[in-house]
């Protein structure tokens, strides 16, 4: 909790965060058919790309690996998801990007990876790495090439 605090802090610093979910709201929402996530992520991010565009995404903060069998399901949710179209993952160290990396490269959607201090640092400037092609770019580029994409729905 207390990372993810720091990692809202950075955001509203930054004054690009609009608005936060947390995760135990999260939990109530997915009560809700209509209403409802895939998962119960550690947050949800609304923040202005500029120029008018906002984004909603995921945040994930990992500080340690689960199991194989915990990432399959974890994964399958996420390919189920119909509200969000990134999830970022943020971790301490870089041996738990690579191993996330490795468990989300089949995915379809757009799991993005950095590390947490270069993300309380950059904030979206920060370069994130795609699982599915192992781009890099500022996570600001990557959240407007989806956004901007014809069926994706930005906030705002």
């Amino acid at each position: 909790m207390l990372e993810l605090n720091r990692i809202r802090l950075a955001l509203e610093r930054s004054r690009t965060l609009r608005h936060w979910t947390s995760e135990v709201f999260i939990r109530v929402l997915n009560l809700s058919p209509v209403h409802g996530y895939a998962k119960a992520y550690d947050a949800v991010a609304n923040v202005s790309l500029g120029n008018g565009l906002w984004a909603d995404f995921a945040i994930e903060y990992e500080r340690t690996l689960k199991s194989e069998q915990k990432y399959q399901k974890i994964l399958e949710a996420i390919e189920s998801e119909t509200r969000l179209q990134t999830i970022l993952y943020l971790t301490p160290s870089y041996v738990i990007l690579s191993s996330l990396r490795w468990y989300f490269e089949r995915t379809r959607r757009d799991v993005l990876f950095a590390l947490v201090d270069d993300f309380k640092k950059d904030v979206l400037d920060t370069q994130v790495e795609n699982a599915r092609t192992r781009r890099r770019l500022p996570l600001r580029d990557a959240l407007t090439r989806i956004v901007s994409q014809p069926n994706t729905a930005a906030s705002g």
